[in-house]
C-alpha cells in the first residue's frame, strides 16, 4: 500500500516531464496538413531521446504499479489489467496533446468541424492522426534510442499502442451521440455506414484499435435513458436499448422494406432470389466487424435474419394460397418452390442457424413451407395420373395432354435440383401406378392390349422432358408391354415352358429372378429359367411376374392358375421383414412427405409381394403390418396412404 501511494506522484512528475519533452521537439502535435513536411525534418535527437526515456520510466512505474496491485485482492488485480489493456500510462500521455486537439475540433461547438452529421469528419481525422504520428515517434525512436537503456519501450509496438489510444477517444466520441443516433435512424445509418468503413482501416492498421472502435457494440452498450418519474425511485435513470440491438433493428427494418418491395411485383424466382443475396451480400460487410466476437455476432445476426425469414415466408404463402392450381399456375408454383430452395440453401451457409434456437424455429418453417410446397405439386400429379389411369385401356396419348405440358413449365421455371427430385417422385408414381394396374386388373381384350402398350410408349414420352430421359425408370413396363405384344407363336411358346418350370418348381424354390437367384436346392430349374427369360430379352421381371402377364392375354385365360407369387423364398421373406422394419423406422423422424412416401411405399410393395410365402408367415407378416399402419399417420399424402393401405390389406387377406 506504501508503494502504491508513491506511484501517483510519481507518474504525475513523469508525464509532466515527458510533456516538456514534447514541446521542445517542436514537432508534437504535428499541425494539419504539416505531416508530410515534418517527416522529412531532422530529427531532434537530443529532445526525442528525453522523451523516449520518459515513456520507458511511465512504462516501468505502470509495470510495478501492476505487481504491486497483484498484492492485493484478485478482484483488484484483475480490473487493473484490464484497464491497463486501453490505459497505458505512456501511451495516455503521449497522445494527450492529440486528443485535446480533437475535442477543441469536434466536440466543442462553434467549431465548424463540430457537425453531428458529419462523423465521418472525426472518424478520419483520428485514424490520420494515430497513423502519422505513430511514423513521427518511429522515426524518434530509431533516431535517438541509441545509447540509450529503454527495453520496455524498445518491446511495444508504439504504433498499436497511438491507434488505440485514439480510437478509444473516437469511441468515446460515438458513446456520446448514441442517444441522438437513435431518435434519428437516417444519422444512425449514416453513422454506421462509415463506422463499418473505418473498422477496416483501423483493423488493417491494428487489430486491437479496431476492436477498442466498436468495443461499444461489441458490448451492447445501452446509453442511459430518459428519467421515470412514475417509478418509486423516479431519481434513477432507465437504462435505454442496446447500440447493437438497435443497429441489427435498424438493419432488419431496411432489409424488410426491400424485400417487400420486391414482393409486391409478379417476381420471378430468381429476381427474388437477386435481390435476398444481393443484401445479404452487402448486410455481411456489416456483419463481418464482429467476426472476432462471436456471441455479439450471433446475436446480431438472430435479429436481422428472424425479420428476413419472417418477411419472406409472409410473401411466400400469400403468392402460394393465392394460385389456384400449381400446375395451371406452373410458372408461380415454380416461382414459389425455387425461391425457397434457394433462400434455405444461402441462409443454410450461416453458422449462427444452428446455433439460436429462435432461427431453428424460423428455418424449420421455412422447410416445412418448402414441403408442402413440393407435396402439393407432387399430389396433384397423382391426381393427374390417375385420371390418366382411367383412361389408359379407352384411348390412347393420354399422359401426353395430361402430364407433359406442366412438367415443361416447371422445367423451364425450376433450378435444375429442385426440378430433378420432383420429377424423380413424378416418374416413380406414375410406373408405380401404371404397374399395378397392370397386375392386378383382369384379363385384357386384344384392343385393350394394344392401347394400354400405346399409353406405355406415351408416358414415357410424357415423362422425357427437357434433358431427362425417363427410359431408365420404365424399363421394367417396357419389358412387360414387349410381353404382352409377343406374337401368338412366341406367346405359346414362352406359356408353355415357363408353365412347366413353375409346376415343377416348389414353393420354397420360386424366388427365382432373371438375374438373382435366392439359394434354390434345384440349380436346373434355375437355370431353365434364366435361359427362359433371356431368350424373350427380359432382364428384371421374374418367371411369375412374366406368367401373370402371359394370363392377361385373352388366349391363355383359364388355362393357368397362379397360386400366389413365387418371388420370395421363406427365407427372403425374413430378410424382408427386418429391411422393411428398418425403412419405417428410418422414416419416423423425416419432416419431408415426399420422403417417407418412397420408402413406405417402398415397405408397401414388399409387404404386398410377401403374399408368396403362404399362410403360414401371416404370422411373422402382422408385426410389419402393425409398424406400416402405425408409419401412416405422419404421411400427408394421399396417394401414398392409398398405395400402402392397398398393399397392407393385400397382404393380411379379408380377415385382417
Amino acid at each position: 500500500q506504501r508503494l502504491l501511494f508513491l506511484v501517483t506522484p510519481l507518474k504525475r512528475g513523469l508525464v509532466e516531464g515527458l510533456h516538456a519533452a514534447l514541446r521542445s521537439t517542436r514537432q508534437w502535435p504535428m499541425k494539419s496538413g504539416a505531416a508530410a513536411a515534418v517527416l522529412e525534418q531532422e530529427v531532434p535527437a537530443e529532445a526525442a531521446g528525453r522523451v523516449l526515456l520518459f515513456c520507458n520510466d511511465l512504462l516501468e512505474l505502470q509495470r510495478i504499479h501492476s505487481e504491486a496491485s497483484n498484492l492485493l485482492s484478485a478482484a483488484q488485480a484483475d480490473a487493473e489489467q484490464e484497464l491497463a489493456a486501453v490505459q497505458s500510462w505512456a501511451f495516455q500521455a503521449l497522445c494527450s496533446s492529440l486528443v485535446s486537439k480533437f475535442r477543441f475540433l469536434f466536440c466543442e461547438e462553434g467549431q465548424e468541424t463540430c457537425q453531428i452529421t458529419k462523423p465521418e469528419w472525426a472518424m478520419r481525422f483520428a485514424f490520420d492522426t494515430a497513423l502519422e504520428h505513430g511514423r513521427l515517434f518511429a522515426r524518434w525512436l530509431d533516431a535517438g534510442a541509441q545509447g540509450l537503456e529503454i527495453p520496455l519501450l524498445q518491446e511495444s509496438t508504439v504504433e498499436d499502442g497511438l491507434a488505440v489510444q485514439l480510437a478509444h477517444e473516437l469511441r468515446l466520441y460515438l458513446r456520446a451521440r448514441f442517444k441522438v443516433y437513435a431518435d434519428n435512424e437516417d444519422l444512425f445509418r449514416h453513422t454506421l455506414q462509415h463506422i463499418v468503413a473505418e473498422h477496416a482501416m483501423w483493423t488493417t492498421a491494428c487489430p486491437a484499435a479496431g476492436d477498442e472502435l466498436i468495443g461499444d457494440f461489441v458490448e451492447n452498450y445501452a446509453p442511459p435513458g430518459e428519467l421515470d418519474f412514475e417509478s418509486d425511485n423516479f431519481d434513477e435513470e432507465v437504462e435505454g436499448e442496446g447500440v447493437r440491438d438497435t443497429w441489427a433493428k435498424l438493419d432488419a427494418t431496411f432489409i424488410e422494406g426491400k424485400i417487400r418491395k420486391a414482393l409486391q411485383e409478379k417476381w420471378k424466382a430468381h429476381q427474388l432470389v437477386a435481390v435476398v443475396g444481393d443484401l445479404l451480400e452487402k448486410w455481411g460487410d456489416r456483419v463481418a466487424i464482429f467476426d472476432t466476437h462471436e456471441e455479439a455476432r450471433r446475436e446480431f445476426v438472430v435479429i436481422v435474419v428472424s425479420r428476413i425469414i419472417d418477411v419472406l415466408l409472409e410473401g411466400l404463402k400469400g403468392r402460394w394460397n393465392a394460385m389456384k392450381d400449381p400446375l395451371t399456375d406452373a410458372e408461380v408454383a415454380a416461382a414459389c418452390m425455387d425461391a425457397a430452395a434457394q433462400i434455405q440453401s444461402r441462409l443454410g451457409a450461416m453458422p449462427e442457424l444452428s446455433q439460436s434456437d429462435d432461427l431453428v424455429r424460423s428455418t424449420d418453417e421455412l422447410q416445412q413451407l418448402k414441403d408442402r410446397m413440393y407435396d402439393k405439386v407432387t399430389d396433384t400429379f397423382g391426381i393427374k395420373a390417375r385420371d390418366g389411369m382411367k383412361q389408359m385401356l379407352q384411348q390412347p396419348s393420354v399422359f401426353t395432354s395430361l402430364l407433359r405440358a406442366p412438367l415443361q413449365q416447371l422445367a423451364v421455371q425450376l433450378s435444375s435440383d429442385v426440378f430433378g427430385g420432383l420429377w424423380q417422385h413424378v416418374v416413380e408414381f406414375a410406373v408405380t401406378a401404371v404397374e399395378e394396374l397392370l397386375f392386378e386388373g383382369g384379363v385384357l381384350q386384344e384392343e385393350q392390349l394394344q392401347t394400354f402398350v400405346l399409353n406405355c410408349q406415351d408416358l414415357a414420352v410424357a415423362l422425357s422432358v427437357g434433358d431427362r430421359n425417363a427410359a431408365p425408370q420404365l424399363e421394367r413396363l417396357r419389358e412387360c408391354c414387349m410381353v404382352l405384344e409377343l406374337q401368338s407363336k412366341e406367346a405359346e411358346a414362352a406359356f408353355t415352358s415357363l408353365k412347366r418350370l413353375v409346376t415343377c418348381s416348389t414353393s420354397q424354390q420360386r424366388a427365382v429372378t432373371a438375374l438373382t437367384p435366392v439359394e434354390p436346392d434345384e440349380p436346373v430349374v434355375v437355370e431353365r429359367a434364366r435361359e427362359q427369360l433371356q431368350q424373350l430379352g427380359v432382364q428384371t421381371l421374374s418367371i411369375d411376374q412374366v406368367m401373370m402377364l402371359l394370363l392377361k392375354r385373352l388366349e391363355f385365360f383359364g388355362r393357368f392358375e397362379m397360386r400366389g407369387s413365387s418371388d420370395f423364398s421363406l427365407a427372403a421373406f425374413s430378410s424382408l421383414k427386418t429391411s422393411g422394419a428398418g425403412l419405417i423406422e428410418s422414416t419416423k423422424g423425416l419432416a419431408h412427405s415426399g420422403l417417407r412416401t418412397k420408402a413406405i411405399g417402398t415397405v408397401g410393395h414388399l409387404v404386398r409381394d410377401g403374399t408368396s410365402v403362404g399362410r403360414s408367415l401371416l404370422q411373422d407378416g402382422r408385426s410389419l403390418l402393425k409398424d406400416g399402419r402405425g408409419a401412416l399417420g405422419a404421411v400427408t399424402s394421399s396417394a401414398a396412404v392409398g398405395q400402402v393401405m392397398v398393399a397392407l390389406h393385400r397382404f393380411g387377406g379379408s380377415s385382417e
